[in-house]
């Protein structure tokens, strides 16, 4: 029990740890505030342009902020939000990964510095979370992602599915560069549904049928983005 208290306390402080790490990286890391980058006033106003090009979730992340903090201090609200996000992203991922191979505290701090890497193109002048693009939403978001596609190849959560796509979804209409990740959860259905079918012979024709609805749905989101694209 005393082992068992002990470990867990170590736990706390190494948790305590990383966040202290985190938070001296977004927050204090090169140049303060908010970064406004040259396309940073088109999301800001929200143009029509690029919310027609598929950037339709950070113009709606501005408007909505900029609603419930008023419009003096609504950019250092976005960025205090992105940074927190970030951290926690970042967090959480390195501690699903550390408790899913049992990795030591060492190599779990490696880790965490290592989710830090995206953030740091900008660097020496500012931490990339402190930008009002996209990124500051997209980067984090995709670690939820990668944590979401872990459970369900590995631990076969085939529930979690439902949230998988709708992360897939917000993460395109953030950056319609990731369209890509459509076909890695066409992949990972199908090969939840092969394993399925390979258990369970009598469903062919429902899972055939997932299949193809599945399929189907992403390949009608994806269209008028590869369209647009060529």
């Amino acid at each position: 029990m005393k082992e068992f208290i002990k470990s867990k306390n170590k736990d706390c402080i190494f948790i305590a740890c990383l966040i202290i790490m985190g938070l001296v990286f977004f927050f204090g890391i090169g140049q303060k505030g908010y970064i406004l980058e040259r396309d940073s006033d088109i999301f800001i106003r929200a143009d029509r342009f690029v919310m027609g090009y598929g950037y339709v979730v950070y113009p709606m992340f501005i408007r909505l902020i900029r609603t419930l903090i008023g419009p003096v201090y609504y950019l250092d609200a976005i960025f205090i939000t992105q940074g927190l996000l970030s951290l926690t992203a970042s967090l959480l991922l390195t501690l699903q990964l550390k408790k899913k191979y049992k990795l030591a505290r060492s190599i779990s701090a490696l880790l965490f510095l290592c989710t830090l890497g995206p953030y740091t193109y900008t660097l020496p002048e500012y931490v990339s979370s402190h930008c009002i693009m996209t990124e500051g939403l997209a980067f984090p978001m995709f670690y939820i992602w990668i944590i979401l596609a872990i459970l369900i190849y590995t631990d076969k959560k085939n529930k979690l599915f439902i949230p998988l796509i709708l992360q897939s979804v917000v993460l395109i209409l953030t950056r319609p560069q990731l369209l890509f990740l459509l076909i890695v959860v066409i992949l990972l259905a199908i090969e939840r549904m092969v394993d399925y079918f390979a258990k369970n012979k009598k469903n062919k024709v429902k899972i055939i049928s997932m299949i193809m609805v599945i399929t189907a749905f992403f390949a009608l989101l994806s269209f008028p983005q590869i369209v647009r694209y060529n």
